[in-house]
């Protein structure tokens, strides 16, 4: 095999090259195919899973975190060793833009995977990330509100870095080709030696293997200790406040001249009734967007209390359009054929002390009847009053779910929030 007159990648850089470069090139079809999926399940397309399309959504996050790990040890690699210097017979520009093209790529190579971790951070919908579907790799998120707004700007952020990352991608390799098969340069030696031709061996020798062999596990063992504290320890805490938005629906009153307690009005921008389900084994929460409730509640007289709520199960929403799809239907809330909603309506209220409280009360759901009990507290600090509480559902007991991937129980979580009223003593 001939001799080619330039020197070569280090085999580190090689050996990082190229299984960025295959991973990224991996994900830009797997992206496109999630999309398309999406729109299948939404369709009804029975070649379309929900556990398949699971599955594949988290190998892409995978995927892409692995790609950031590995990207910060192709980084503090570069920078530690030099590549091989151009071919001589390449002219001034096209040196200027080979450098600013790696540049870029250098950018992105983080830029992107960490845009996709900040989208999956900030999604409504909460979906613990396993490396590989593998329960013990946990990953973090990172520390982002989930809104609406955040999960809508860092998904156009990751999308336009990946239509960026694809451009750069054809004009790299479209240089490269021109280089290499009408240049003659041999420059495509310089990453696969062997292949197309021998070369000289790298301009120095590999230095700081150690330290980035160091960096690339101790950035893996530092993000899989994160996300165990993140899953195991923080998810009780986190199960409701960094979630879902507590922002209320648009369409919720809650009446009654002492409502909650006598001579106070509730905040409906704060108020909020959440569902909390399992979902292809990771814990799910979402929201119902539209729900009335008439409330009469004196705390010196629980024996007058009263309460109806009504939720309109078609407005449940989990922030994920795949999910919100599905919820309608017979694995989630069944509402197409049932669209009368849930009742639930209180028949007596006692006190437990130190704030706390029970309703016994009957849910309907689908003209089926089941007693339910919701245990809830109340505070209140001055001129405001909490009322948080939480209750389980079984859809089995109403005639509702199937062998699919949401699980049968449904936490059912309340929070209502209360001023005083003016005037009000």
């Amino acid at each position: 095999m001939n001799r080619v007159d330039t020197h070569r990648y280090t085999r580190v850089a090689i050996a990082l090259h190229w299984a960025i470069a295959i991973a990224i090139l991996a994900q830009i079809p797997v992206g496109i195919w999630m999309s398309n999926a999406q729109d299948a399940l939404r369709r009804g397309d029975a070649g379309v899973s929900q556990e398949m399309v699971f599955t594949v959504f988290q190998l892409h996050k995978s995927v892409g975190l692995t790609v950031l790990v590995l990207s910060v040890a192709r980084l503090a690699w570069r920078l530690m060793n030099p590549p091989p210097p151009l071919p001589d017979g390449m002219a001034g520009w096209e040196k200027a833009a080979a450098h600013a093209v790696h540049a870029a790529f250098y950018v992105l190579i983080i830029a992107i995977p960490l845009a996709g971790w900040a989208v999956v951070s900030s999604s409504r919908l909460v979906i613990d990330t396993h490396l590989f579907l593998q329960d013990w790799l946990p990953w973090p998120n990172l520390p982002i509100a989930r809104t609406e707004a955040n999960e809508a700007a860092t998904k156009t952020v990751h999308q336009w870095l990946a239509y960026l990352a694809g451009g750069l991608v054809v004009v790299h390799v479209g240089a490269a080709l021109k280089h290499q098969i009408l240049a003659g340069d041999g420059i495509f030696a310089r990453m696969l030696p062997g292949v197309f031709g021998r070369t000289r061996g790298p301009v120095s020798a590999g230095r700081g293997g150690v330290l980035v062999a160091g960096l690339l596990v101790s950035t893996l063992a530092g993000g899989l200790a994160w996300g165990y504290v993140d899953h195991v320890g923080g998810a009780a805490a986190n199960a409701v406040s960094a979630t879902v938005p507590s922002a209320a629906a648009p369409n919720a009153k809650i009446g009654g001249e002492s409502a909650i307690p006598s001579g106070w009005v509730v905040n409906r921008a704060e108020s909020a009734i959440r569902f909390v389900f399992n979902y292809s084994g990771d814990e799910t929460i979402g929201r119902f967007d539209t729900w009335t409730a008439d409330i009469d509640f004196d705390r010196d007289n629980l024996g007058a209390a009263k309460a109806v709520v009504h939720i309109d199960t078609r407005s449940a929403v989990s922030g994920d359009d795949f999910l919100d799809s599905e919820l309608p239907g017979g694995d989630g809330f069944d509402t197409k054929g049932h669209p009368e909603g849930a009742t639930f309506e209180a028949a007596a209220f006692r006190a437990l002390g130190d704030g706390g409280y029970e309703i016994d009360g009957r849910l309907t759901i689908r003209n089926v009847t089941r007693p339910v009990t919701l245990p809830f507290t109340l505070a209140v600090d001055g001129d405001e009053a909490r009322a948080t509480g939480q209750t389980v559902v079984r859809r089995s007991d109403f005639g509702i779910g199937g062998d699919g991937v949401v699980g049968d129980e449904i936490r059912v979580e309340i929070v209502v929030v209360a001023r005083r009223a003016a005037g009000a003593g």
